[in-house]
This record gives C-alpha cells, structure tokens and sequence, in this order.
C-alpha cells in the first residue's frame, strides 16, 4: 500500500477548522462496528464516518475528508497513442485541479467469487446427476466433468491466494462538507476521458481504511 503526497500537500495535513462543526449526524466507529477494526482510526485521525449520502470522512479537528476511486490503465496494454492521451489528461489535471490531496495505491485479491459460485453450482448439479445414473459409459462422462470442474475451483483459488489488484483512489481534503463537496465534482469533473473518477460506497470506503491499517489481513 503506498500513499504518495501531491507537491502542493503538506506532510501529516488533515486539515482545519476553527469553528466546530454539528457531529450529530455522524456514524462513530468507536467498537461498536463489528465490521470495521478499531484501528482504522489512527492513520487519516479521524473519528467518524458521516451518514448522510456523501459519507464523507470526519478528521478529530472537526474538518472533512473523502476518497475518490480512480480507474486504472494498464499502460503497457495500451498503443503509444493512448498512452499519451492518459498521461496527457493527468498532467492536465494536476495543472487545473490546485486543492491539496494525496494518491493512495493498495493492493486488493482478485475476487474470483462468481467463478467459484458458477463451479461450485456446476459440481453440485453433476454429482446429483451421477448418483441417479446407472450407465457406466455415462457415469464415466460425469466423473469426468467432475474432476475438470474440481480443477476450475482449485485454480480459483489459486488465483485469489497469488494474484493481486491495484486499486488507485484520491483523498482530498476540506473544512467543512461543503468544500469537499466542491472538490470532489472539481476533481471528477477535471480528470478528462482518460482520468475517470467516481464517488464510492459507505462498504467500500470502509473496506478501504481497513486495508489501509490492516495490510496483512485478507479482506473477501
């Protein structure tokens, strides 16, 4: 997992507020959230998740944050024309969009649940087919199939044991919800055909911070 600092950031920065601000209608993760480990609060210091529709994360001086998702290119798959288009777009975006914000990168299995759900299906059905058979030519059929669809699964698995995603997101910063309202459309709004960037769930923004503090813990 790396957060990368932009230039324009300072080091540790979370932001401020002189005022402080109604935390009535926040989602405190103090324990009582049997999903979300306690520690995720440490590293952004913050002290709770808003529960209005932006779910914007709340730093412990009062002042607002969020996580954009950006969408990945494999650039080496990509010709030397649309490369330069993706590098162009960013370098675009770093001229027009001046708020501070970081980039954080961090690794995710690959999720390979639809596969196994589909096999594990597939065996269920072939094996409730061949104890009903009594044709030895068929039941050699359907044994078959069972060990081919027995290797699916264990590759399946190996997949999400060795592989890994890189998922990319910006974090970005405010004194209040409505700066950071401001930003994230400024900055989705500033990525250009190639830098996409969406707005992510309350579960996946948890999922986040959890892997963020819990880089040895596999998350399914």
């Amino acid at each position: 997992m790396v957060i990368q600092t932009n230039k324009k950031t300072k080091v540790g920065r979370i932001g401020s507020n002189k005022k402080k601000n109604d935390l009535s209608d926040l989602l405190k993760f103090n324990g009582s959230d049997p999903n979300l480990d306690s520690s995720i609060l440490k590293l952004f210091n913050y002290k709770a998740i808003t529960a209005d529709h932006d779910h914007l994360i709340v730093a412990r001086d009062g002042s607002y944050m969020d996580l954009i998702n950006i969408r990945g290119y494999g650039l080496y798959s990509l010709t030397y024309e649309q490369q330069n288009i993706v590098l162009s777009d960013y370098h675009r975006f770093l001229q027009v969009f001046l708020p501070d914000h970081k980039y954080i990168i961090t690794p995710f299995p690959v999720d390979t649940s639809p596969q196994k759900s589909f096999w594990g299906e597939r065996y269920i059905k072939v094996s409730n087919q061949l104890r009903r058979e009594t044709n030895a030519i068929r039941r050699k059929q359907l044994q078959t199939q069972l060990y081919y669809i027995r290797i699916k699964q264990n590759n399946n698995i190996l997949v999400e044991q060795m592989l890994h995603s890189e998922e990319f997101y910006l974090l970005i910063f405010g004194k209040d919800k409505e700066e950071v309202r401001d930003k994230r459309s400024s900055s989705i709004n500033s990525g250009g055909e190639a830098l996409i960037m969406n707005q992510i769930t309350l579960e996946k923004k948890k999922e986040i911070l959890f892997r963020i503090n819990n880089l040895n813990t596999e998350i399914k």
